[in-house]
């Protein structure tokens, strides 16, 4: 639509978020800004962020929109869980909105998520003909264990905004086939 051009990133050591934005194609770049992160985990709880955990993208408005995987650090530890998938948008407000919160009775948990993951992670988010968005992510089964690797198997799960530019998210819908393997 135009020619925006967006940067994210985590630094994943102090638990803080980064955008750069450029109107001109990347020629050249505003100032790097910090995202202020929700409050996702309560007042005892540092926010963070893990690989893979931030996905820019511009609509059909040329409005800039984050899909972010966010994760509870405690004591300087970064947990797997409860893990929750949340969209940002500045054009909103609040500019957060939560959209999963993925997680499991630690009893449940037979087996370890994979390298480079979180219990919800890596999400995307588009649009679809109409203009609404969604947002898709991998998220892990504790019940689904490889039992060659004692791994969790993960499931793709698909939500979508209820028509108001992301302000609030219909309920998760598993989009992958559940079986001896994993969709990541």
């Amino acid at each position: 639509v135009s020619d925006k051009v967006s940067l994210v990133w985590e630094v994943v050591a102090s638990n803080t978020a980064y955008a750069m934005h450029s109107t001109d194609a990347g020629i050249t770049w505003g100032d790097t800004a910090a995202l202020a992160l929700p409050d996702a985990y309560g007042d005892d709880t540092v926010t963070g962020f893990h690989l893979a955990s931030l996905f820019p993208y511009y609509d059909r408005h040329d409005r800039f929109h984050i899909a972010a995987a966010l994760i509870p650090v405690v004591h300087d530890t970064a947990l797997v869980m409860p893990a929750q998938i949340w969209h940002y948008c500045p054009a909103n407000t609040p500019q957060w909105s939560r959209v999963q919160v993925a997680g499991c009775n630690p009893a449940n948990m037979r087996g370890m998520v994979g390298m480079n993951a979180t219990y919800a992670c890596r999400p995307s988010i588009g649009e679809d003909r109409e203009g609404g968005l969604y947002i898709v992510w991998e998220q892990f089964d504790s019940l689904n264990v490889d039992t060659s690797t004692s791994r969790l198997r993960a499931d793709i799960f698909l939500a979508r905004d209820e028509g108001d530019n992301g302000a609030t998210w219909e309920h998760k819908t598993r989009i992958s086939d559940r079986g001896p393997w994993s969709c990541r």
